[in-house]
């Protein structure tokens, strides 16, 4: 069902290409000159594209990326990483599967119980402040190819609660066993769900090796106190204290635990990864990450770009993907705290910090849209007059300013 969605929404944006095309104000420039206004606009441009409308599409996932880091850079820096993947063995989904039912016969279920899940966490973050008061959030929703959602969060945090020294990471972020005795039920929880591996020379087999090692870096050399490096990175606290535990057959110590907050643990009962992501160097990456896209393929080559079909042959969705689509949760989101935004950001288009996309460009090489059946020469009269939004950023900086220089 979802597939006949999609290639609707898909076979409309074909259906609409006679009506648009993208190439530079040069490039009709130039095919004027050497054809003396006998040039077919039909044959420049390029020939079917997929717009940024389109949820999921490579242009959509860029501007995307651009948002996030323009929050970023508003905010300095990004304070936690969080990764949250859903677990098929919840109560929730459980308790409503039907005799003979296993999880993977109900989608529904898992996409529902993950974004009431989700909610919650969220609610937790941004109202109840459980990591201090969040002044923004960009989040994205993944799935595993074998079909589990799972959720990419960047939180930045009020100036106060930022994760600045090693004390306080601490108090957020933990990467080792908890006590059995003392703690029985995190302990149950961090062993089922935040033990990375075994791999390396345990598992020279494990999925996460390249190259004989693991692309993870696990396991992680002992630590006895958190420490920041010398690009602000913390090496979070794994002390040496001899306590090994067997997890899937192998005596694991605190080198192989992977970072996690032992209260969104116990809460959500899930694989729930937290990171302290302050250094600045990991800003563009982590945003990259989020908005990477879906796995995908690239299956053939064409002399005409052809973007939608080269979007069927590679795209992949499961199950639980197709559900989620379906019922409409959302696949992205940001929301920034008003109270922690100045007036100057505010803009008309409601967005805050005001996040507009500025086409670079050298004189008559900006990208202009037109009908084909239009005139050359008034397209090209057109795209001459017009500003773009760079050049109407450079003419409204030589207007004089209320005390008479320029701006």
């Amino acid at each position: 069902m979802f597939a006949c969605i999609d290639q609707e929404r898909l076979h409309f944006i074909r259906t609409q290409q006679h009506k648009l095309r993208v190439t530079l104000l040069n490039g009709i420039e130039d095919a004027l000159s050497m054809n003396d206004d006998h040039v077919d606009l039909n044959q420049l441009g390029q020939r079917v594209i997929l717009p940024s409308s389109y949820l999921g599409g490579p242009r959509d996932m860029h501007q995307r990326y651009l948002d996030g880091m323009a929050i970023a850079r508003h905010f300095k820096k990004i304070d936690i990483f969080l990764t949250m993947t859903a677990n098929p063995n919840w109560p929730e989904i459980k308790r409503e599967l039907l005799p003979g039912q296993t999880v993977a016969d109900r989608p529904d279920l898992v996409a529902r119980v993950f974004q009431l899940k989700k909610k919650a966490l969220m609610k937790a973050i941004l109202e109840d402040g459980i990591f201090g008061t969040c002044v923004a959030h960009v989040y994205a929703i993944e799935f595993q190819k074998r079909g589990l959602p799972h959720m990419h969060l960047l939180i930045f945090l009020k100036a106060e609660y930022k994760l600045l020294s090693p004390d306080i990471i601490d108090s957020i972020i933990s990467a080792q066993w908890p006590d059995p005795v003392t703690q029985p039920r995190l302990f149950d929880v961090v062993k089922r769900f935040m033990v990375h591996g075994p791999c390396g020379i345990l598992n020279p087999h494990a999925p996460c090796m390249r190259d004989s090692k693991c692309i993870y870096g696990y396991p992680k050399p002992f630590q006895q106190h958190t420490t920041m490096d010398h690009d602000g990175y913390p090496c979070y606290a794994r002390p040496d204290d001899g306590r090994t535990y067997q997890v899937r057959g192998f005596m694991l110590d605190n080198r192989w635990i992977v970072p996690h907050n032992p209260y969104c643990m116990l809460w959500l009962q899930c694989h729930t990864n937290v990171e302290c992501a302050i250094c600045f160097a990991s800003m563009k990456y982590i945003n990259k990450y989020i908005d990477k896209g879906g796995d995908c393929g690239t299956l053939t080559l064409h002399d005409h770009d052809d973007e939608v079909k080269q979007y069927i042959d590679g795209r992949y969705f499961s199950s639980m993907e197709a559900a989620w689509r379906i019922l409409q949760f959302n696949l992205h989101g940001k929301t920034i705290n008003e109270k922690f935004i100045s007036h100057v950001t505010k803009s008309y288009t409601g967005q805050k910090p005001n996040v507009v996309p500025l086409q670079i460009h050298l004189p008559h090489e900006q990208r202009i849209m037109f009908d084909p059946s239009a005139n050359a020469a008034h397209i090209v009269e057109c795209g001459e007059n017009a500003d773009t939004p760079l050049m109407a950023f450079f003419k409204a900086n030589q207007l004089p300013g209320p005390t008479g220089d320029l701006v």
